[in-house]
């Protein structure tokens, strides 16, 4: 759990880093966030809003890393 932000780590390739995205979910299948450019990163920084700015409620989100026509995907708790 956490609240107000959590740190996502990840291990890509640098030849898989290219075309590489983070997507987190909400438990209605409803993409909320995107991380597009996650080139020459380690890790990313949520901090509960969506991709419009609004902050997004309680809940479980599930995290999706894609890369290279592979996707891994881990849940998380935001508690507010």
């Amino acid at each position: 759990p956490f609240n107000p932000e959590t740190t996502i780590s990840f291990s890509i390739s640098r030849k898989d880093a290219e075309n590489a995205k983070i997507e987190i979910y909400n438990i209605k299948g409803q993409k909320v966030k995107q991380f597009s450019d996650i080139r020459n990163k380690t890790s990313v920084i949520w901090d509960g809003l969506d991709d419009n700015g609004k902050s997004v409620s309680s809940g479980q989100y599930v995290v999706k890393l894609q890369q290279n026509g592979k996707e891994t995907a881990t849940k998380i708790m935001l508690l507010k």
